[in-house]
């Protein structure tokens, strides 16, 4: 789709900053200073109700709303250096991640956290390309379907863990993409749902011939991530080694399997 070119006017732009809602001002400013490094510049309300907050080339508006309720999308995004050594930071001071560390197919590496009230911040690097890396697919070209009771809750795991991009969401289907898989998750009909019992933690649905197989940057970072969003893999004495590869299996919310891959660094 491309874009219509339309005459704008001959004025220089200045700077544009995002404005998150927040339910407690001292405790927003308290988590974006200590966590994140920001210094308040501005403030503004009695009591306070707005606040401005910078760091390098950053700027972050802050405005109280009680009894805000945080998107389920991205609401800023900041570009770093290192996405890496963030990611790292906000996870040792137990920052929730709702989307882990990834490469993704737009040259970058990034992932997505939430603050105190669960506005989704995306952290973004640019990545260089290697002059010996193929170009990626335009199209995946491997994929798989899975059924889910709960359509957003599975779709939003798998996004999470695996960092899958949302390709497409409909009210019955979410595309779920990567550089070479995509991953459908079809809702099961209601008739069909409403004789699905799912136990809380849920039960590993060991009885299948199929297995989901991913591949992954780090099959810790994707641990944490799971337990975050109910589901569940093993623990790391039970991770095994196949050719090249790391090797865990894990459940999902609903108790599907699936088994993540992480390649062993060779050490010449």
């Amino acid at each position: 789709m491309r874009s219509r070119v339309v005459n704008t006017p001959d004025i220089r732009f200045g700077r544009m900053a995002p404005t998150l809602s927040v339910s407690d001002i001292d405790q927003s400013v308290g988590f974006y200073t200590r966590i994140l490094g920001f210094t308040k510049v501005f403030e503004n309300g009695s009591p306070v109700g707005f606040v401005i907050l910078k760091r390098d080339g950053a700027e972050l508006h802050l405005s109280l709303r009680k009894g805000h309720a945080a998107s389920s999308q991205n609401v800023a995004h900041l570009m770093v250096q290192d996405a890496a050594v963030v990611y790292e930071h906000l996870e040792s001071r137990g920052v929730r991640i709702v989307k882990t560390l990834r490469d993704a197919t737009f040259g970058m590496r990034c992932f997505v956290f939430a603050d105190l009230d669960g506005n989704r911040i995306d952290v973004g690097e640019v990545l260089e390309p290697a002059c010996n890396e193929p170009p990626a697919p335009s199209d995946s070209n491997a994929g798989a379907v899975l059924y889910a009771k709960n359509l957003s809750r599975i779709s939003d795991f798998y996004a999470g863990v695996v960092g899958f991009e949302v390709g497409r969401s409909e009210a019955d289907h979410v595309v779920l993409e990567s550089r070479a898989v995509q991953l459908v998750i079809l809702s099961i009909p209601q008739d069909l749902a409403s004789s699905i019992a799912i136990a809380a933690p849920p039960v590993r649905r060991t009885e299948t011939p199929i297995k989901l197989v991913f591949h992954v940057r780090s099959i810790s970072a994707c641990r944490a991530a799971a337990a975050k969003l109910d589901g569940e893999l093993n623990p790391v004495e039970r991770e095994w080694r196949f050719g090249e590869f790391t090797v865990c299996d894990g459940h999902d919310p609903e108790g599907n399997v699936f088994q993540l891959r992480e390649k062993v660094e060779s050490h010449p």
